[in-house]
C-alpha cells in the first residue's frame, strides 16, 4: 500500500534532493492539520517514509530528521499544540480565535518550509544528513 501511495505521489521523479527535503518537511508540517497529536503523527508518518528511504535509496536518519523539523511545526490551529491552547480564545476576547492562527500560518507555514529547505541545502547536507 505504501508503495503504491509512493508510485502516485511522484517522489521517484524528483531527482534533486532539496526537491526531496522540501517535500519531506512540508509533509510533516501539514500533518497537524489531519492529526493532532505530535505522538501520532510519528507514529503514522516514521514508517512510511523509512520505506521511502529505502526504495529511493536515500538515507534513512536524513529523511526521519527532515520528516521530525516539519512535525514540529504545529501553529495552524489551537487543537495542535498544548501550548496554543492557553492562549486560545476565552470568555473575556483577551485570546486569538482559530481563524487568527489560521492566518498567520498562511505566512508562517511557507516560511518555515522554505527556511528548512535552505537549512539542508546549506548546512544539514553538508553535516552528514545528505539524502
Amino acid at each position: 500500500m505504501v508503495g503504491g501511495l509512493i508510485a502516485l505521489s511522484g517522489l521517484q521523479q524528483l531527482a534533486s534532493p532539496l526537491a526531496v527535503a522540501t517535500v519531506l518537511v512540508a509533509l510533516g508540517a501539514t500533518a497537524h492539520l489531519y492529526v493532532t497529536s505530535h505522538t501520532v503523527r510519528a507514529v503514522a508518518l516514521v514508517p512510511p517514509c523509512l520505506y521511502l528511504a529505502s526504495s529511493l535509496d536515500l538515507d534513512a536518519v536524513a529523511v526521519v530528521f527532515l520528516l521530525s523539523v516539519g512535525i514540529d511545526y504545529c501553529l495552524s490551529l489551537p487543537v495542535s499544540s498544548k501550548a496554543l491552547l492557553v492562549f486560545a480564545d476565552d470568555a473575556g476576547g483577551r485570546g486569538f480565535a482559530p481563524r487568527d492562527l489560521l492566518r498567520l500560518s498562511a505566512v508562517v507555514l511557507p516560511a518555515y518550509v522554505a527556511l528548512a529547505a535552505v537549512a539542508y541545502e546549506v548546512w544539514w547536507s553538508r553535516t552528514g544528513l545528505a539524502l
